[in-house]
């Protein structure tokens, strides 16, 4: 499967969803309304991160498979550099 059909059967339909949900999560989430949100965010365009589209994550080398640690060739969704501001009153009643 080329990369075009790979986004259009799997990263449009499946994994941007996913990743929308994901920081809607963190900028919705909260541990009851006396305790509020752990995480001080604006909203979702102000949470720092980058994402990196990894279609076809893995690759063969000569020697051997240096970056594919599955048994196949995955899609996926990279997130890093994920800055999170965690609210200092946040407290949970565990």
């Amino acid at each position: 499967m080329i990369t075009d059909e790979r986004y259009a059967k799997n990263f449009i339909p499946v994994l941007y969803p996913i990743y929308e949900a994901f920081l809607n999560k963190i900028n919705t989430f909260t541990y009851g309304k006396r305790n509020g949100k752990p995480f001080l965010t604006k909203s979702v365009d102000f949470i720092k991160h980058t994402k990196i589209d990894r279609p076809f994550w893995g690759r063969d080398t000569f020697l051997k498979n240096d970056a594919n640690r599955f048994n196949d060739y995955i899609d996926a969704i990279e997130i890093r550099d994920l800055d999170l501001l965690i609210n200092s009153n946040f407290k949970t009643t565990c």
